[in-house]
C-alpha cells in the first residue's frame, strides 16, 4: 500500500519507519501508514517538481538521529545537482518540521549540499559526505557536538568559519484581520540559561516586517549581554496593516540562543495589547 519514491529515502527511527513515497512522506508502523508531511505539502510537491522523479529517487536520502527522536530527508534542489542542499528534519516527538539549508559548496570542484548522510550508533553524530564534479577524491565532515557556542558554526574544506543562519517566519494576525491596526514593537523572549555554556544572549538580530500594504522594511535588534528580553520598533511604512509577516534571522558564528518566545505589540484602538508566538 505504499510506494517508496528512492531506494534511501527511508530510516527507522523510535520503532517506526519514516519513508518518503509518491503521496507524500508517511510513518509506518505495525499498525499501517500515516502521512506526515501535510503541513509541508507545497515544499514536498515542489521538490519533486525541481529535480524531476528520477533524479529525486536517485540523489536523495534519508537517516535518523535515534536519541534526538529526528529524522533527517535530504534532497536536492535541481536537477543537475547531484548534492542535497536542502534537508526537512522531522522531531518525531514534537511531530514538527524544520528544514536545514546546506548553501555553500567545500571545495573547488565541489558543488553545494551533500550526497550522503549517516549516523554514528555510538554517539550519534552526524556525518556528511559530499560528491564531486571531478569524480576525485571528497570530504567527509563531522557534526560538532562539545556543548559550547564554538558548536554553532560551518567549516568549508579550509576550515574557514562560516555562521549558521537561523531563521524564524511567521505571519502576525489579530482578532479582525479584516481590520487594519497599528504595530507598534517587536518583543524577543531569550532563555539565558546557566545549564548550557553555549546559550548566551546574541549580539545581532535582524527582523523584516512585511505588511500587506507596503513593501518589506527591515530593523537591526542588538541585545543587551545577559537580557532576557530585546524590543525593535516596527518600520514606520510597514506598521498599518490588516496582517504582517515577520521574519527574523540570526547569522554570526560561533553563537547560539534559545528563543523562550516573540510577541508584536499592536493598538487596535483603544488600549494596548499583543499578539503572542
Amino acid at each position: 500500500t505504499f510506494r517508496l519514491r528512492g531506494r534511501e529515502m527511508v530510516c527507522a527511527c523510535d520503532d517506526a519507519l519514516y519513508a518518503w513515497g509518491i503521496n507524500g512522506i508517511a510513518k509506518i508502523t505495525q499498525g499501517g501508514v500515516e502521512i506526515i508531511s501535510n503541513a509541508i505539502e507545497p515544499a514536498v510537491w515542489k521538490v519533486a517538481y525541481d529535480a524531476g522523479d528520477t533524479w529525486l529517487a536517485t540523489y536523495a536520502w534519508a537517516t535518523a538521529y535515534q536519541s534526538r527522536h529526528k529524522v533527517l530527508f535530504g534532497v536536492p534542489t535541481s536537477g543537475s545537482n547531484k548534492n542535497c542542499a536542502t534537508v526537512y528534519v522531522f522531531d518525531t516527538r514534537m511531530q514538527a518540521w524544520t528544514t536545514w539549508a546546506f548553501k555553500r559548496a567545500a571545495g573547488g570542484d565541489a558543488t553545494e549540499g551533500h550526497s550522503c548522510a549517516a549516523v554514528r550508533p555510538s554517539d550519534d553524530l552526524l556525518f556528511l559526505g559530499q560528491w564531486t564534479t571531478g569524480g576525485g577524491d571528497t570530504y567527509v565532515f563531522k557534526e560538532r557536538r562539545t556543548f559550547a557556542a564554538a558548536d554553532y558554526i560551518d567549516d568549508t574544506f579550509d576550515q574557514t568559519s562560516q555562521a549558521i543562519t537561523k531563521t524564524v517566519k511567521w505571519n502576525v494576525l489579530t482578532t479582525s484581520p479584516e481590520l487594519e491596526t497599528h504595530w507598534d514593537e517587536l518583543h524577543l523572549f531569550f532563555d539565558v540559561s546557566a545549564l548550557f555554556s553555549g546559550w548566551t544572549t546574541p549580539t545581532a538580530i535582524t527582523a523584516t516586517f512585511t505588511a500587506d500594504l507596503a513593501s518589506a522594511g527591515t530593523g537591526s535588534i542588538t541585545p543587551t549581554a545577559a537580557s532576557r528580553m530585546s524590543r525593535c520598533a516596527v518600520p514606520q511604512a510597514q506598521r498599518r496593516s490588516a496582517q504582517m509577516e515577520v521574519k527574523v534571522v540570526h547569522a554570526v558564528a560561533s553563537e547560539y540562543f534559545a528563543l523562550q518566545g516573540m510577541a508584536v505589540v499592536h493598538l487596535p484602538g483603544e488600549g494596548t495589547s499583543t499578539v503572542d508566538t
